[in-house]
């Protein structure tokens, strides 16, 4: 290993929040800045965790022309700002870490000046060996690490846990759901939060006795004392315990330790499998082997590697053109792709558009039917309201003329009733007859 200072030109995607690569990088980085190293970190999309570099006095760029010097060498974390960062620099050799299995954006890049591949489990060490023709002797597995002093043991766990965490993974809400009931009825507490959300896992996670994660959230867990169930949105996996330990570390607490589907009898199973003993030997063992110290020393000797072999090596200037002449065509590709994808949008939204000018003109004849409607409406209420003050006033008429019937009657009544008395009475008593 070199003594001198290197120079090191970390390439990653994005800073922008806190995720499990953007905190790879800044660890990397700060405790290669403590040993006297000089890391620069390259990043297109700049947020938070690049905020939180420079203000450890670590350079951060979002264009490669800042740098005013070539690296002694590149540490690639994605595909494309990699080979941009190889372009740019010709003459310096690199190292790509493989951080994921699906994800197109850890894609090996082929360049003859990457001299190394670092997958992160066994899972992507695969992905490169059987996907992407990678040289067996070109890999070199090193697993993921934790800043163990900022991850500072808890008190020792109760025989029963209180309290548990949904830390990191976007878990299925009938899954969620399912986890929540179980742990209800166990007594247990259960809290659930984002990563990106945190900015102080290392406090909030002494809190929890039980942690549902993946990967890095998973390491974390473990590094502060809790009892590790590995699950995520792929499924369930088992409880970290002191014998399954190293199988679960070769797979990164993630994607191929997710085998079991969330089922009620699953999450029963694995939660009653709480051991308080076994899982703080479980992090005292996390803590022995995953520590950030020992992650960069490692780091440090395959930088010191492949700057020793790159001065060694003599490159055939047609496999850098080539290489570069595959990157151009799948950024061509990539952008054709785009296009068509531009294209299908904008006819996409051609049609909403006319769909939506259909709607206003139909949305148009509708009022204006309406106001058709309405005026009728209006019209015969109107005509309505006169038919019915014409009958009001005829009503009106009419009462009065039988009023007045009614007055004439009663006041004729009496000579009426008098002659018909004189009439009744001289029909019943009539008078001597006329001889």
């Amino acid at each position: 290993m070199t003594d001198r200072p290197l120079t090191i030109l970390l390439v990653v995607a994005h800073l922008a929040h806190r995720s499990g690569l953007s905190l790879y990088v800044q660890n990397l980085a700060t405790e290669l800045h403590r040993r006297g190293h000089r890391p620069i970190v390259y990043s297109s999309r700049n947020g938070a965790v690049a905020a939180q570099l420079r203000n450890s006095t670590i350079p951060v760029l979002d264009q490669l022309d800042a740098m005013g010097v070539a690296p002694d060498v590149i540490h690639g974390n994605n595909y494309s700002e990699t080979l941009l960062a190889l372009l740019h620099f010709p003459s310096s050799p690199a190292v790509f870490t493989c951080h994921g299995w699906a994800s197109a954006k850890n894609r090996p890049p082929s360049h003859p000046r990457i001299r190394r591949f670092v997958p992160v489990d066994q899972t992507c060490r695969d992905r490169l060996l059987y996907e992407h023709a990678v040289p067996p002797e070109l890999i070199e597995v090193q697993y993921n690490f934790v800043d163990m002093a900022r991850f500072a043991p808890r008190p020792p766990l109760p025989t029963r846990p209180s309290r548990a965490f949904v830390f990191g993974t976007k878990l299925k809400p009938e899954h969620l759901q399912l986890i929540t009931e179980e742990c209800e009825r166990r007594g247990v507490t259960l809290h659930v939060l984002g990563s990106e959300s945190i900015d102080n896992p290392e406090i909030i996670l002494r809190d929890y006795d039980l942690v549902f994660a993946r990967g890095r959230c998973a390491l974390e867990s473990m590094a502060v004392g809790a009892a590790l169930i590995v699950c995520g949105r792929e499924g369930m996996g088992p409880m970290a315990t002191t014998q399954n330990f190293d199988e679960l570390r070769s797979l990164n607490f993630g994607m191929r330790a997710l085998r079991a589907p969330v089922t009620r009898e699953d999450v029963v199973r694995v939660v009653e499998t709480y051991d308080a003993a076994d899982a703080m030997a479980v992090s005292r063992r996390l803590r022995a082997q995953a520590s950030l110290d020992g992650a960069v020393t490692e780091m440090l000797a395959t930088y010191t590697a492949v700057i020793d072999e790159h001065r060694a090596t003599v490159y055939d200037r047609r496999e850098e053109d080539l290489a570069i002449a595959r990157f151009v065509a799948e950024v061509e590709a990539q952008a054709q792709r785009d296009r068509e994808r531009t294209r299908e949008v904008r006819n996409r939204l051609a049609e909403v558009k006319a769909q939506a000018h259909r709607d206003r003109e139909r949305t148009r004849e509708v009022r204006n039917r309406l106001a058709e409607v309405k005026a009728q409406a209006h019209r015969d209420r109107e005509q309505w309201r006169s038919k019915l003050e014409q009958l009001q006033a005829r009503h009106g008429r009419l009462k009065s003329k039988l009023k007045k019937t009614q007055h004439e009657l009663a006041a004729v009544k009496p000579g009426v009733v008098r002659r018909l008395q004189s009439y009744l009475k001289k029909s019943v008593n009539p008078g001597p007859s006329e001889s």
